[in-house]
């Protein structure tokens, strides 16, 4: 038995591609889940991981939003 801690997220802005390329750039790594059943493009999906993670995940989404 595997266990994982995972968010899925909806980017509200419509498409999780430009975000993905954006924390991308800075090391960060989300995975897009346009090809699970049901969800389109505006959702993505982030484990929760090491304090430090988890901060520069959090950074990067608010530099994302202030764009």
């Amino acid at each position: 038995l595997s266990q994982a801690n995972f968010f899925l997220v909806k980017d509200l802005a419509g498409d999780a591609r430009e975000l993905f390329e954006f924390l991308g750039n800075k090391g960060i790594y989300i995975r897009l889940t346009e090809d699970y059943p049901s969800l389109g493009p505006s959702y993505f999906r982030v484990a929760l991981r090491l304090r430090r993670d988890n901060e520069a995940l959090i950074q990067g989404l608010k530099e994302y939003s202030s764009l």
